[in-house]
């Protein structure tokens, strides 16, 4: 027990520093903007989301009529099976572990 203590104390040390606080932020913005951004194209479980950049663009281009196979079509069955979300998590992720690699690298939050 005294050992977990001991490892427990240096992980809440290392927490602290400034610079880690800093890419440990500067990952949860980012996987958190990346994420929102792509979930707001609104392809989704239900179909279209009204009031999406999907909605607006299959009113201004397919109007009644999405053709099948195109790309927009295979955004929207996958939105509907739930295979869209995986792909939106990993580029999020991907995307925040870059960010945090170069704020790490430019010194964030150094004194």
């Amino acid at each position: 027990m005294n050992g977990l203590m001991t490892n427990a104390k240096k992980l809440l040390e290392f927490l602290k520093k400034p610079n880690v606080r800093a890419v440990l932020l500067s990952a949860g913005i980012s996987f958190t903007a990346v994420f929102l951004f792509l979930a707001s194209f609104g392809f989704n479980l239900v179909g279209i989301g009204g009031g999406t950049l999907a909605a607006a663009f299959q009113s201004a281009f397919f109007g009644g009529f999405t053709p099948a196979g195109g790309l927009f079509a295979t955004l929207q069955s996958m939105g509907m099976l739930g295979t869209l979300l995986p792909v939106q998590v990993g580029v999020a992720g991907v995307s925040a572990a870059v960010i945090s690699a170069i704020v790490w690298a430019l010194g964030g939050g150094r004194e």
